[in-house]
């Protein structure tokens, strides 16, 4: 007999479920048919009996895979589980996990919420997924730390006997809770992340969407940054561009999914151009950019509202991984560059860029409430040329001359949220960006925070790794026509 453990919350992206226990934290991901399974052990069950006939379509034989599975993640159970249970799991601190040392207690922050530990510093700094819970914490201090395994704190794993750490004790997954039973019915769908053209028409705060949400290295970069020699990306890009022979003063100039607006006002000031149109599916976006002193028009990437040879100079920056990937094939980028060649004016110029490889095949990002996908950059290159477009392959940091040595803060999406609220409990405001760990340090010591004390500040050479992104992934395609 087994029965669904009662310490679960379930979470949503598309498709994809993810099961947090609450008692563990503990992430599995699985596909609704699986969960339909579960679902099946809401009460007391025989396994050999929901196995004979399980449900949406899964053959025996995988149900039963999928139930050992489960019951080995602590899905299913056999008992009433009590506290004894968890004493020879390993409690372990993610890494990102944010808590601050505070004499001998612990301060822990999540996206969600913020808890202090009483004498909580010994214990998590006991935490290292070495030893049991029963060596780690007396009896009565246990539900205090299993409140920090739930989802909206993620600072705690509890580790199955043994050795190592298994990749889900370093996810702090953000996807809103659902209710599970309305998932396999399909009485509450979740959006579909595909289904970009709605995603972006529903984007209702343009500056949360980048300050919160979505990270891009030009947003990191939107403001005068150290590692570009005090010069912001945008500024960097203009020059990058016109040393590969864009035209500046005069040019006329498009833009394809502007962001903010931050890169196409730092374009103008530096180009000078005659006209410079931004084209973006979002409206929220568009507005966003206007405020910025640009033009710009809802539109459509595959269909520029434009004529034919009428663009000096094409941008399109780090907006192509949204466009849609078929079999493997970015047919939505390389749609993308048939547009780059049929507007581009004589001597005219296309920069696309975006995270991939010039040879890697895409594959899909899931660290977003929408898909987007790496690109091949070969492909771009190929499609540019059986165009007639004369194409080259460039790594952004290069073009923009990006100093990658610098040590830089390291978080994810949750992670940054939880660090964000710890600045926000001393009065302060920590903002989007490429963040330099001496800068970072500054910033601290102004809102009188001791970083030396903080758990979770990872740090790496800010051109392999900065915020969540990795800058030497990103490259670009600049293509000119005859």
């Amino acid at each position: 007999m087994k029965r669904l453990a009662r310490d679960l919350s379930w979470h949503a992206r598309g498709e994809a479920v993810f099961s947090w226990h609450r008692r563990t934290g503990d992430v599995c991901e699985m596909s609704r048919d699986v969960l339909a399974l579960c679902l099946a052990f809401s009460d007391w069950a025989e396994v050999d009996a929901v196995c004979a006939h399980p449900p949406m379509g899964l053959a025996p034989t995988q149900a039963r895979d999928f139930c050992r599975v489960l019951a080995e993640r602590r899905i299913l159970v056999e008992s009433e589980a009590g506290e004894e249970d968890l004493s020879r799991l390993r409690p372990y601190a993610p890494r990102l996990a944010i808590y601050e040392r505070d004499g001998e207690d612990a301060v822990v922050y999540g996206r969600q919420a913020t808890v202090r530990l009483a004498g909580g510093a010994t214990l998590l700094a006991a935490a290292d997924g070495t030893r049991s819970l029963e060596a780690v914490a007396p009896r009565e201090r246990r539900r205090e730390l299993l409140r920090l395994c739930e989802a909206d704190l993620a600072a705690l794993k509890l580790l199955p006997p043994g050795a190592g750490v298994p990749p889900w004790a370093e996810s702090t997954m953000p996807w809103p809770e659902v209710d599970p039973r309305a998932l396999v019915d399909a009485t509450a769908p979740a959006r579909d992340p595909s289904a970009l053209g709605a995603y972006h028409a529903d984007i209702a705060d343009a500056a949360a969407q980048f300050d919160e949400v979505e990270t891009t290295l030009s947003h990191l970069f939107r403001e005068p940054h150290p590692a570009l020699g005090g010069e912001t990306f945008g500024a960097r890009l203009a020059r990058g561009l016109v040393a590969r022979g864009a035209r500046g003063e005069g040019a006329r100039c498009l833009e394809v999914g502007g962001g903010l607006g931050f890169v196409g006002r730092a374009l103008v000031a530096a180009l000078s151009p005659r006209s410079y149109l931004v084209v973006d599916r979002s409206p929220s976006l568009a507005r966003a950019q206007r405020e910025r002193g640009l033009s710009s028009v809802v539109g459509d990437a595959l269909r520029l509202p434009v004529a034919d040879r009428s663009v000096d100079l094409l941008v399109a920056n780090e907006m192509a991984g949204d466009l849609a990937v078929v079999d493997g094939a970015s047919v939505g980028a390389l749609g993308l560059i048939d547009e780059c060649a049929r507007v581009l004016a004589p001597g005219g110029l296309a920069y696309v860029s975006e995270f991939g490889h010039p040879t890697r095949p895409p594959v899909r990002s899931d660290h977003l409430d929408h898909d987007e996908h790496s690109l091949r950059f070969e492909d771009l290159r190929a499609r540019a040329v059986a165009n007639g477009l004369d194409a080259e392959l460039v790594p952004v940091p290069r073009l923009i001359g990006l100093d990658g040595s610098a040590p830089a803060l390291v978080t994810t999406r949750a992670s940054y949220a939880a660090l964000r609220n710890l600045f926000a409990a001393h009065g302060a405001r920590l903002g989007k960006r490429a963040w330099l760990v001496d800068e970072l340090a500054a910033h601290a010591r102004a809102a009188g925070i001791d970083l030396e004390r903080v758990h979770g500040v990872v740090t790496a050479p800010i051109g392999e790794r900065t915020m969540g992104l990795r800058p030497d992934e990103f490259w670009a395609l600049v293509a000119r026509a005859p």
